[in-house]
């Protein structure tokens, strides 16, 4: 993200938006009775002494006052604990964050006893307290447990709502400045709740600002401006001033999104007004910043730009507030091809930042674990794009190699500041957002390893660009083998809690009290599972590193990894601006720079003729044209060895079987190549749990489906014939086979068998803070469906081999940033390693007779892509010419793990199996074996 773009308009809301949040008050100091008090003269007196300016004579008085309380033995434990408390707080106000941090826990630990004479209801503005220090000190998960726990016994005492709505304000602000807008906008949204409890207009206001906020950055225009009028309207009734100047701010921005220029510089003088009259620094200096990036990115009045920035640093008083300013007057220097005196600028950017950083080199970077302390990542990821992005254009414009490795070094720092943030995100709408905002840089980060020759690093950024939630999810899989039965059995008790909650939301009449309690249980209880997770994550270090693995395989362990296994990668990113290539073997790697305009029109055009036959057979030449040039672009190039080859694509899967080495008549790369594919290599490489299935083989085929489908008449008498094949097998067909059997039985299988129907779902719209709704991926039952969400929601799958013989479920929206959401993708999410797949609407009898052939193979010992590449040149010999239409098998394609089954031998020997899906076909029996169980329901 530029600094210059909107979104760096917004971020400079966040030290306003904080200032405002801020609940300091000063203190009166009086002396203290040297005789022994009573506990109500003691809380008198405590709050006589607080209320001066001197705070370090108000912590000598309650100090001197605490030393009474303990020689007079006083056991009132509520007027102790509000002691300790106000210590704490009055510590924390003159910088001493430790001690302050010190004694309010102790006035916690004090209340927590719930003694007759302790206050529970006081926790709440304690844990508030440690949530703000904590905070402060940037330690960021702990102040979100604090600010947890103020929410949790807020709830209890109608008195503390307000504290426990001002809590979720500040969890709102926190996760927005960690990038995480879906718990920004759940926490906003709850506090308003919260705040309309309490009847406070004030708290309503500042939790409808960060609701506003998530929206906008999310470039939710429409809804971010009907809250932001709603939150005018009340803060103008109360005089909130502060509120109003971030209001005003905002609203601009909304402005920029809808389009309405008149209304912009409009709002941005209200607020500066507003701020000069109440002599606020922190929003004169936020207004004039955003108007500057306003000239600049919109009026394209660079002069007019550079000399409000230079207006707004007058106000500066905030780290974060000069950092954006400096880092705008580069970009605006760099847009002019001032490169050394943007760098300058950037470099005093990084030393005006609050991690310590004070080298004013250019060529000299932060520390990366100095930047993983800060919240406000977004600030300084977009800071040190930029850096990069300028020394890229620099090296471009003179040559100098210099600048370009300076790039590079500069990128490297900006991957490992998104691995922070992703991190620190748990919504995946959020997680998905950042992957789609960061794709630029690793498409400039690969292009600066390219014009290096260093494929090593292009490597690993081809790696880290894609499919980095899949990788992170299965190392969730992995954490959770780590944890112990008693864990295991506290975690299912929050998931199924969870899922109680959202049910009974889901019934429950929207803005009612009762929708409004369930909504506030369900919020506690996810607090509760967070709060359980972060301290797994804090007590179980062999969970952690597990969870938080991103270590990247080097080039050079793939390249052994693909001589072990006869086989060459090729690795694909498409950018905006270009089409990069990488091929890798056991001695070489290459990378490639192709157009990527004419990719994505021949690519496009090449799918759609293969999903339809009819125009296929009306246009197959002008297919044969398509599938010569993209094999002219994306494979000839590398001169990679016939054999085996590993493809890792980027988006949308392209049948690489079905392109051909000439343009006049078919030559079929599945002649010469067995193709696999892999969402990364990293995945490949990636060590699997042990797993311990209880069951070999687990089939289903529901024959007819309630959904009005066209019904799959003989599936049962294959699955039949597979189980014989297989034996000790569970066969669900007909109405047996239902969406809970699937759930209950099929994690637990080594074999899985699924025959049936399913959709791939259509193209979504954007949800409130970036959350995709989409009619997404789903496989039909004889009584519901299955949603692709609802299967990465599941327990790990002990399935080696997953084939789904129903259309279109290696196809769905393509997040860009991290790939396709198909059915075999969600598969992939619960832990299964291989899964056999199909690209479109696939015609049943082709499909029956290729399973047939690929388990002939597979069986007889080949890896699982050679099997399939010989199944597909067994059908080609014998299909009819209208059989032989790529359309009729390229489409079925192997995802993951390419490896042969553990025992090549014969099915009758196989222990532990492998999923198999066999078609119409099969009628070669080798055994019969005992053990096989059907149920079936009519």
């Amino acid at each position: 993200m530029k600094c210059s773009s909107l979104a760096s308009v917004r971020s400079l809301r966040w030290v306003l938006i904080l200032w405002v949040l801020s609940d300091i008050t000063g203190a009166q100091i009086r002396t203290v009775s040297a005789q022994c008090p009573d506990a109500q003269q003691v809380y008198v007196q405590m709050n006589k002494t607080t209320g001066g300016n001197d705070l370090n004579q108000t912590i000598r008085q309650l100090l001197t006052l605490q030393q009474t309380v303990e020689k007079c033995r006083i056991g009132n434990d509520s007027v102790r604990s509000k002691l300790l408390h106000v210590l704490g707080r009055t510590y924390w106000y003159s910088g001493n964050l430790s001690l302050g941090l010190a004694y309010t826990r102790q006035a916690i630990a004090i209340n927590s006893r719930r003694s007759p004479t302790s206050k529970m209801a006081n926790l709440t503005h304690s844990y508030y307290n440690s949530g703000r220090i904590l905070f402060d000190q940037m330690r960021y998960p702990q102040a979100l447990l604090m600010f947890d726990s103020c929410i949790l016994v807020a709830r209890r005492y109608p008195a503390k709502y307000a504290s426990g709505a001002d809590a979720y304000a500040r969890k709102s602000h926190l996760y927005s400045l960690l990038g995480d807008y879906d718990q920004a906008l759940r926490s906003a949204e709850l506090g308003y709740n919260m705040a309309q409890l309490a009847g406070d207009g004030s708290l309503m206001v500042k939790n409808i600002i960060q609701q506003a906020q998530s929206l906008l950055e999310v470039q939710k225009y429409a809804p971010a401006q009907a809250a932001l009028l709603k939150a005018l309207d009340v803060a103008q009734a109360v005089n909130a001033r502060d509120q109003i100047i971030a209001i005003y701010t905002q609203l601009a921005d909304v402005s920029i999104g809808l389009g309405l220029r008149q209304k912009v510089l409009n709002y941005y003088k209200l607020a500066y007004n507003v701020s000069l009259e109440d002599n606020n620094r922190t929003g004169s200096a936020q207004t004039l910043t955003n108007m500057g990036v306003y000239y600049r990115s919109v009026l394209h009045n660079n002069q007019e730009a550079i000399r409000l920035y230079q207006d707004a640093l007058r106000f500066a008083d905030d780290p974060f507030v000069r950092l954006r300013i400096l880092n705008n007057i580069g970009y605006a220097s760099w847009q002019q091809r001032y490169h050394a005196n943007a760098l300058n600028y950037y470099q005093q950017a990084l030393c005006a930042g609050p991690i310590r950083f004070t080298n004013r080199h250019v060529v000299i970077n932060p520390d990366p674990q100095a930047i993983q302390l800060v919240a406000n990542k977004e600030n300084l990821l977009s800071l040190i794009q930029d850096k990069a992005d300028t020394w890229l254009d620099w090296g471009k414009t003179t040559g100098q190699r210099s600048h370009l490795q300076h790039a590079l070094e500069t990128y490297q720092l900006a991957d490992q500041m998104i691995d922070f943030m992703r991190w620190e995100h748990t919504g995946t709408g959020s997680k998905l957002y950042w992957r789609q905002k960061t794709r630029g840089l690793y498409e400039r980060a690969i292009e600066t390893c390219y014009r290096l020759g260093d494929t090593e690093q292009a490597y690993r950024f081809f790696e880290k660009s894609r499919a980095a939630m899949l990788s992170d999810k299965l190392n969730e899989l992995g954490a959770h083998e780590k944890l112990t039965p008693a864990q295991l059995t506290q975690e299912d008790g929050f998931r199924q809690r969870l899922t109680d909650l959202q049910t009974q939301l889901g019934a429950a009449k929207p803005d009612t009290k009762a929708y409004n309690e369930t909504r506030l249980q369900l919020s506690a209880e996810q607090e509760r599972f967070d709060g359980f997770v972060k301290q797994l994550e804090q007590s179980n270090p062999a969970y952690y590193r597990y969870k938080y693995d991103n270590t990247t395989r080097s080039l050079a362990d793939v390249q052994h990894w693909l001589g072990e296994q006869s086989a060459s990668l090729v690795s694909y990113f498409v950018g905006d601006s270009a089409l990069y290539v990488l091929g890798v073997t056991n001695g070489r790697a290459q990378l490639l720079r192709q157009p990527v305009a004419a990719y994505q029109k021949t690519a496009g055009e090449f799918r759609r003729l293969l999903s339809d036959p009819a125009a296929l057979n009306r246009q197959f030449s002008r297919y044969q044209a398509l599938a010569f040039a993209l094999y002219r672009q994306l494979l000839a190039p590398l001169k990679l060895p016939e054999g085996r080859v590993v493809v890792s694509p980027d988006g949308f899967f392209l049948p690489f079987e079905g392109l051909s080495q000439r343009s006049d008549a078919p030559d079929w790369l599945v002649n010469h190549y067995a193709f696999s594919y892999a969402y990364s290599a990293g995945l490949l490489l990636k060590e699997r749990p042990p797993t311990t299935p209880d069951q070999a083989f687990f089939g289903m085929a529901p024959v007819a489906f309630r959904a009005g489908l066209s019904p799959l008449a003989g599936s049962d008498a294959v699955l039949r014939q597979i189980g014989e094949q297989v034996g000790s097998a569970t066969l669900l067909t007909g109405g047996a086979a239902t969406r809970r059997a699937f759930r209950e039985q099929a994690p637990h299988a080594r074999i899985i068998q699924l025959f049936t129907h399913a959709d791939a779902g259509t193209q979504p719209g954007t949800g409130a803070a970036g959350k995709t709704e989409s009619d997404e991926p789903v496989l039909y039952f004889a009584d519901s469906t299955l949603r692709l969400s609802e299967i990465t929601g599941d327990t790990p799958f002990q399935a080696e081999l997953l084939v789904l013989s129903a259309c279109k479920t290696g196809v769905g929206v393509n997040q860009q940033g991290e790939g396709v959401f198909s059915l075999a993708r969600g598969f992939a999410a619960v832990g299964v390693p291989s899964v056999l797949t199909t690209l479109w609407s696939v015609d049943n009898k082709a499909t029956y007779r290729l399973t047939e052939l690929f388990y002939k193979h597979l069986t007889d010992g080949y890896p699982k892509d050679v099997a399939l590449q010989r199944a597909k040149g067994d059908f080609l010999k014998t299909a009819s010419r209208a059989e032989q239409l790529p359309t009729n098998w390229a489409g079925l394609i192997l995802v993951g793990n390419a490896d042969p089954l553990p025992t090549p031998t014969r099915w009758p020997y196989v222990a532990g199996g492998s999923l198999l899906l066999a078609g119409i076909g099969w009628a070669t029996q080798r055994r019969r074996k005992n053990g096989q169980k059907e149920v079936h329901m009519s």
